[in-house]
């Protein structure tokens, strides 16, 4: 018994095999099968132009051996690009062309052998760049300490921005490289000494291709950290800076920013909420750097909207205050929370930058007034830390 028993077993096995191995060869006999014939061209080709490339459309061939379908186009600089497509789509999508000019770009329908079809000619007119469109909104002015750029980026392509100086008599240096895919940019340049000089920027994008390069005299305005040694927390009428024992103000005046929990944690309370600082000396406040507590990104708890108020009398009636400032914290990319984009973490570890506007007053007293977070209501929001910078007036 055991014996038959075990000539099926065998006999099972070998069929098993056989079915395997024939499986196997009709296989690959079939992808490579070199008599196949070359495939089809797509028809019912349709060009959509978009800014640096192209979205093409098409119906496949009836084709068995049909893989896929790619376009072979060249950009600036004579380099070939290839756009490939499987059987499951019907649209290549063409990126990389630095200009507005006419190109030819050619289609190939590729079978499983990789023979392909004769090339189907299609003229693509590309949409200007958007190195070349970001470039026309590009703005770059002195500031406090620095420089201000700003840009708009519609379709959010992914730009590198060069900025470099002059202030040592015809040799340039490198002042900072930023890379960003940001709908709205704005990018801040502390540091500087007040010099004045020539300050040159440009775009380029991932395949190479470069704007105009911009060339501005400018001046960087002086400014200095404001010392947090004189700051006092004041409690006034109205005031809400108890905060939670643990988690207390002046926390956020301490230069501990990024460090885990060393933040400012408020009441549970209603919106808005304030608290008010001594500065200790008359200040002309030029710029601020706000630290969210980045171990817990973009949560409901951050602050979104605030105001800046400063005073010269420590009292609680807000007719003897001046809005200074008001500010709203936005991230990079624009999505909305909870999420968040590699720039945006870059972002905030380096600390949120919001200029004051000129032509401010020298206080000595100011408001940290939190309108909402951003949660949009709750009852508490959590900050890590606050940098001002300005110039001090008067040290009393």
């Amino acid at each position: 018994m055991k014996s038959y028993l075990f000539k099926i077993f065998v006999a099972a096995a070998l069929l098993y095999m056989s079915v395997i191995s024939g499986c196997k060869e009709e296989e690959r006999v079939y992808y490579l099968d070199d008599s196949a014939g070359t495939p089809q061209q797509v028809t019912d080709v349709k060009v959509l132009p978009t800014p640096g490339g192209a979205i093409i459309t098409y119906k496949l061939p009836k084709d068995k051996s049909l893989s896929y379908v790619k376009a072979v186009y060249e950009i600036e600089g004579g380099i070939v690009r290839e756009a490939k497509s499987s059987i499951y789509s019907d649209t290549l999508k063409l990126e990389g062309f630095g200009d507005t000019r006419q190109h030819t770009v050619n289609i190939y329908s590729v079978s499983r052998n990789e023979k392909m079809s004769e090339p189907l000619p299609v003229s693509v007119t590309p949409l200007e760049p958007p190195v070349f469109s970001v470039f026309k909104t590009l703005t770059m002015e002195a500031t406090f300490g620095g420089l201000d750029i700003r840009f708009q980026n519609e379709t959010q392509a992914s730009l590198a921005i060069f900025i470099q100086g002059d202030t040592v008599g015809g040799e340039w240096f490198n002042v900072a490289d930023y890379y960003s895919a940001a709908p709205v940019g704005n990018i801040s340049i502390r540091g500087m000494n007040p010099t004045e000089g020539n300050y040159s920027i440009y775009l380029r994008d991932r395949w190479n291709n470069k704007s105009d390069t911009m060339v501005l005299r400018l001046t960087p305005l002086y400014e200095e950290l404001i010392p947090y040694g004189k700051f006092k927390l004041l409690n006034l009428v109205g005031d809400k800076s108890l905060g939670q024992p643990k988690y207390p103000v002046m926390n956020i005046f301490n230069g501990k920013y990024g460090a885990a929990e060393d933040w400012y944690k408020s009441e549970d309370d209603t919106y808005p909420q304030w608290f008010t600082i001594d500065i200790g000396n008359s200040v002309i406040f030029s710029r601020m750097k706000l630290f969210q507590a980045v171990q817990y990104p973009y949560v409901a708890d951050w602050v979104k909207d605030f105001e800046i108020w400063g005073s010269n009398e420590p009292v609680a009636d807000w007719d003897k205050w001046t809005l200074l400032g008001s500010f709203q914290c936005e991230k990079p990319s624009g999505l909305p929370d909870p999420q968040y984009t590699a720039e945006d973490m870059d972002y905030e570890r380096a600390g949120e930058d919001y200029n004051f506007p000129t032509g401010i007053p020298a206080v000595r007293y100011f408001r940290f007034k939190v309108l909402i977070n951003r949660g949009g209501g709750g009852k508490f929001y959590v900050l890590n830390e606050v940098l001002l910078w300005g110039q001090i007036i008067k040290e009393n």
